[in-house]
């Protein structure tokens, strides 16, 4: 499987999961009743998903 390939089966499954569970594609807005507080907005703005290739390898990270 090229990386490519596993990028798209991965944005497929996100799409997948996030339609019953859409929470986890909100957002955290502040609380407009309590202070220190955040909340889920429910929103449905979706996941952000970045894709990038590198020669370093894993060892090599701290």
């Amino acid at each position: 499987m090229t990386f490519f390939e596993a990028y798209h089966s991965l944005c497929c499954a996100l799409s997948k999961m996030l339609v019953p569970y859409d929470f986890l594609a909100g957002r955290l807005v502040p609380c407009s009743e309590e202070d220190n507080r955040f909340e889920i907005d429910c929103n449905g703005a979706g996941v952000v998903v970045i894709a990038a290739v590198t020669d370093t390898k894993l060892s090599e990270l701290n």
